[in-house]
């Protein structure tokens, strides 16, 4: 039996967490599994989550199952994340404008996944980072953004405070994703500050290269070259027609004439 485990960054506890899923995939017999980590994952990083993430990965060494570990950059479904900004013309967030990461999405994970399972022996005991096939900053990514929908999107710098204020503002998510988790403070263990905390410390490492790279595990163990971003928006935008849910990104083409108007703050909203 092979087991993928995915630990959430967004609540506290995810190594106690793993100790137990080591522990019962022990007895239970567990062949293989494969645990995604994250990219900035290390013993000194300065978010927790981060840190619990590294020492999960020491837990399953420890444990003697065999393991693999897979650390991402940043998904490309943040633009999923982002898309209710995206509709406004705008990205905001706490990203500098000139670090770097290339993108990569949740599909061609899963890829490498299934081609880890396929052969377990040849992955046991290795750590993967895994990457888009560019990298790209933040203000390049919303170039390509709206070239692909055909409309103007900035990329906005702001503070961690600003953006967290305008995740909560935007609609609340009737599913279970990282999106829905991010604005959620039920879902962080009743500690609202932890995600912001994870994601603060992120945003320096994003700015000082440790999210950065390029690899070509996507095809060699998944057997497809990664998407591009501008293949990912183009497969998430249009509606239905090309099977995309309620947080898709929407393909708009701007009216001459017309002003968008950025996406209100929660203080905003209240003042009215």
């Amino acid at each position: 039996m092979a087991i993928f485990l995915i630990s959430t960054p967004f609540s506290p506890g995810i190594a106690q967490a793993t100790a137990q899923f080591a522990q019962a995939s022990k007895e239970a017999g567990v062949a293989f599994i494969v645990n995604m980590s994250q990219k900035s994952a290390r013993g000194d990083a300065k978010s927790a989550a981060a840190r619990q993430h590294w020492l999960s990965e020491r837990v399953f060494d420890w444990s003697g199952v065999p393991v693999a570990h897979l650390r991402p950059t940043y998904f490309a479904e943040w633009l999923l994340y982002l898309a209710p900004m995206i509709r406004q013309g705008l990205m905001l967030a706490p990203f500098s404008t000139t670090g770097r990461h290339a993108p990569i999405a949740a599909e061609d994970q899963a890829r490498v996944i299934v081609g880890m399972f396929a052969k377990p022996d040849a992955h046991a005991g290795k750590t993967c980072p895994l990457f888009g096939p560019v990298e790209l900053t933040h203000p390049q990514i919303a170039q390509i953004v709206g070239r692909v929908l055909r409309k103007e999107v900035k990329y906005q710098q702001v503070t961690m405070e600003k953006f967290m204020e305008v995740l909560s503002a935007q609609p609340p998510l009737e599913q279970n994703s990282a999106a829905a988790m991010y604005r959620d403070p039920a879902s962080q263990g009743g500690r609202p500050n932890y995600v912001a905390q994870h994601l603060h410390e992120v945003a320096i490492d994003h700015a000082n290269g440790v999210f950065a790279g390029t690899n070509n595990y996507v095809l060699e163990i998944g057997g497809r070259a990664p998407l591009t971003v501008e293949a990912f928006v183009d497969k998430h935008c249009g509606g239905p027609s090309k099977g995309a849910g309620r947080g898709a990104i929407p393909r708009e083409v701007h009216k001459p004439g017309t002003t968008r108007a950025r996406p209100r703050l929660r203080s905003e909203r209240r003042a009215r």
